[in-house]
């Protein structure tokens, strides 16, 4: 079999370009738009309902380019698609007048620009065989749309000026198309770089890389503009040389021996280990360096700090060194056991930037902060949490009394929202937290968070490109779950339902189960040993996880969030 100039594309280990995610796909039907043409060419297959699909890259910062050609527009009554990016941290129909559009497109035959729910006249429609043209200026929050060759209302995306859209406000930006055909066949073949040629539907004189010399268009791109490409995506965050998202966290698993052992391969010494026996119902057992090793809490429990000697006795450079344990928290003799290792900022220091001095162990690098205060119980009270933004989550507890885990999200309802972390239960509005900025977090005056004269520690954390990711999803009750990026391979992640109550915190990682499907779970809130259920079957990918089941306990048709961290930032990693 002959193969065409066009059907090879410079996909290397090194460097992959953007297509469309057939992991990614979503509208008014159960049936996915067809993609083929290695995941260039969408052709909607569904007369009388919406198709489309999304990018496999998401970017947050920086300036890009890409083009789409038109194979055949919507036939019909009236065409209508829309093209262009979307905010891929929102997963719902992908069609126009829903949130998270920044698209460009047709509305019964009427060309129309698209910024979230609202759409206005603007541009003009292509044919078949025309070309169009899109540039996104993440930080400065323009985005241009042109037709072969010419930016539309004479914008300039190289200059900065006469954009189509302008302020809609920051967010992490991937592609999508979609469409509606009343009758026949909308078909488009997309152009991130890899195939000026559109699969060989056009015959170029002169291609053109992007500014970093990158990939080949049919058009020029604007200058300082990349292609959607892994080379082009930046490195893990934390630019330590050599540094991996393993010098931060690592899941490791191990057998109790009854006697005492030293646990290695963490790969650091750990400032936050949390610990699971998987073999037997047990409860979790948590220990921080900002408290002291010896002094674990439970998260499966209200109960207070408790001191025991033979649980960790030590962090180590390479891991941490366990005692006898006469209670069967950590190593119980031939029991499984699971450790999942932060690394914070080593020795804590004052921090004054609150109302309320905390001291504070702060990994500025990669977004986690320890942070130990002394309630006042006073309405506004605020406590530096020593990152260098605004925490995505926060988990405290009370150390002197028996009070609940409560946990502040970004992706809850409102800032006056919380869950518990032992709990169950559907989010609900308290004053455990109410606000967050890039220096303190502002409390109530619950006894959860804020009692006067008691001991409180607080796990912070906020997103790091490549490395975390603390967002939400929509559930959508088909065995085809959503797909939900991240910008890395996950190695641990946790799963809260907030809708409705009987839903716990469900955690999986790739040191227990190193291959998909994974069905393997353990739950922050309960004491149970590991289960392996299919209603929780759920896949690890290069660039994020995928939900495998319709089962409402995962992925009903209603809000969930998540806490994840990478096992390989998606610029390096490959499919498990």
């Amino acid at each position: 079999m002959a193969f065409s100039t066009h059907d090879i594309v410079p996909d290397s280990p090194t460097n992959n370009f953007c297509t469309l995610n057939p992991l990614s796909t979503a509208g008014s039907t159960t049936t996915p738009i067809t993609i083929s043409d290695g995941n260039l060419k969408t052709v909607h297959s569904v007369t009388g309902q919406w198709q489309g699909a999304k990018g496999t890259i998401s970017v947050s910062s920086g300036l890009w380019y890409f083009e789409v050609f038109i194979i055949n527009v919507p036939t019909g009554t009236t065409q209508n698609y829309n093209i262009g990016f979307y905010n891929a941290d929102i997963h719902n129909g992908l069609y126009y007048g829903l949130a998270g559009n920044l698209t460009f497109g047709a509305n019964a035959s009427a060309a129309q620009l698209y910024v979230n729910t609202s759409y206005t006249s603007y541009g003009s429609l292509g044919s078949n065989g025309s070309i169009y043209m899109f540039c996104l200026d993440v930080d400065s929050e323009k985005f241009w749309v042109g037709l072969n060759g010419s930016w539309f209302a004479s914008g300039n995306p190289s200059t900065g000026v006469n954009p189509s859209a302008s302020g809609f406000g920051k967010a992490n930006w991937t592609t999508v198309q979609s469409d509606y055909t009343y009758s026949g066949n909308g078909s488009f073949q997309h152009n991130y770089g890899q195939d000026p040629t559109f699969g060989g539907a056009k015959s170029p004189s002169t291609t053109y890389t992007d500014a970093n010399g990158i990939g080949a268009f049919y058009y020029q791109p604007p200058t300082d503009a990349l292609a959607l490409c892994t080379a082009n995506l930046p490195d893990f965050t934390p630019t330590v040389t050599g540094d991996t998202p393993q010098e931060y966290f690592k899941a490791v698993t191990y057998t109790g021996n009854g006697t005492g052992q030293s646990i290695t391969g963490v790969g650091f010494q750990p400032d936050l280990v949390w610990i699971k026996r998987r073999s037997a119902n047990e409860n979790h057992w948590l220990t921080d360096s900002v408290r002291g090793v010896t002094k674990g809490i439970l998260s499966n429990l209200t109960d207070a700090e408790a001191t025991r000697t033979d649980q960790i006795q030590s962090f180590d450079t390479d891991g941490f060194t366990l005692g006898n344990d006469g209670a069967g928290y950590t190593n119980a003799s031939t029991q499984l056991y699971v450790s999942w290792c932060w690394k914070a900022g080593g020795a804590a220091v004052t921090n004054n930037d609150g109302s309320i001095t905390s001291t504070v162990s702060a990994n500025t690098d990669a977004g986690f902060s320890i942070v130990s205060y002394t309630g006042n119980a006073t309405n506004g009270a605020t406590v530096g949490h020593g990152l260098s933004q605004a925490p995505d989550m926060t988990i405290i507890k009370c150390r002197d009394s028996a009070h609940g885990w409560p946990v502040w999200h970004t992706g809850l309802s409102g800032a006056n929202y919380s869950l518990g972390l032992e709990q169950t239960s559907a989010e609900f509005v308290d004053d455990f937290v109410t606000a967050v900025s890039s220096t303190t977090f502002t409390l109530g005056v619950d006894n959860w968070s804020n009692k006067s004269g008691e001991n409180f520690i607080a796990y912070c954390w906020h997103s790091v490109e490549g490395y975390s990711k603390f967002g939400s999803y929509t559930g959508n009750g088909s065995a085809d779950g959503p797909f939900v990026y991240c910008g890395f391979r996950p190695a641990w992640l946790m799963v809260k339902q907030t809708v409705t109550d009987g839903y716990g915190w469900f955690i999986w990682d790739t040191a227990r189960e190193p291959h998909n499907y994974m069905y393997n779970f353990l739950s922050a809130n309960s004491a149970n040993n590991e289960s392996n259920n299919t209603y929780y079957k759920i896949d690890f990918l290069s660039n994020g996880f995928k939900l495998r089941n319709d089962d409402g306990i995962m992925n009903a048709s209603t809000n969930y969030i998540f806490m994840a961290f990478a096992e390989q930032p998606f610029k390096f990693s490959n499919a498990r």
